[in-house]
């Protein structure tokens, strides 16, 4: 009889530690340098081993750089969710303007990440990772903008899933190409302040005020000291 050879569990535990470090070494060079900056040796030398020992843990590049944006980019949706998820707004509306100001002001702190998540030219299996990720962030749009019609908050005359559709694109390509603005002051906070306005049109606010439409400009980490 042949039994099948099981590693103990500390071992099990080593590689499960060094194949999280492999990811968050290769998240801290994607942030600095972008997808082109991510190489199997440069992640290894990171997390000093050899690349040969990488190939232990991702059988390719593509694979290692799929797991980071997948990680990445679900840590942005799952905050931006829980900030539209937020019951301390007394209506739809600021919530969702709350919500992007929110995810605004993560994009444009770290902006080399935010640029490698949402336009970055990448390769086919991150591409399709992408392109999942946007259906995401449309699906958690359209249950606020339908929460938003059923109150009368947001435009009746509107399908949910295409207005949607139009602010995750819209939101994206306001943070796209001022990326590489000041991460603070009066140039974020006008930034920010447009995403948020943007979004609220796309959801069809009804009666919006210029205050609330420019609402969550200010930067709640101005305090925060940044690495």
């Amino acid at each position: 009889m042949i039994v099948a050879y099981r590693a103990p569990v500390a071992v099990l535990e080593r590689r499960a530690e060094l194949r999280e470090r492999l990811v968050a070494e290769a998240t801290a060079i994607v942030a600095l340098q972008g997808w082109a900056g991510l190489t199997v040796v440069a992640v290894a030398a990171a997390a000093g081993i050899s690349a040969g020992a990488l190939y232990k843990h991702f059988p390719s590049k593509a694979s290692l750089a799929t797991e980071v944006f997948n990680r990445a980019a679900g840590r942005e949706v799952d905050v931006l969710a829980a900030a539209l998820a937020d019951g301390s707004h007394p209506d739809v509306v600021s919530r969702l303007a709350s919500g992007v100001a929110a995810f605004a002001w993560r994009a444009v702190r770290g902006r080399q990440l935010a640029y490698s998540l949402i336009a970055e030219p990448v390769e086919p299996p991150i591409a399709a990772a992408r392109l999942a990720l946007r259906r995401r962030y449309r699906d958690i749009f359209a249950t606020v903008i339908a929460e938003g019609i059923e109150r009368g908050e947001m435009l009746g005359s509107q399908i949910p899933e295409i207005s949607a559709a139009a602010l995750t694109g819209a939101v994206a390509e306001v943070l796209v190409g001022p990326l590489s603005a000041p991460t603070s002051g009066p140039a974020a906070e006008l930034i920010v302040g447009q995403a948020s306005a943007i979004a609220l049109r796309c959801a069809g606010v009804i009666g919006t005020s210029p205050d609330t439409m420019a609402g969550g400009n200010h930067d709640p980490f101005a305090s925060v000291q940044h690495p």
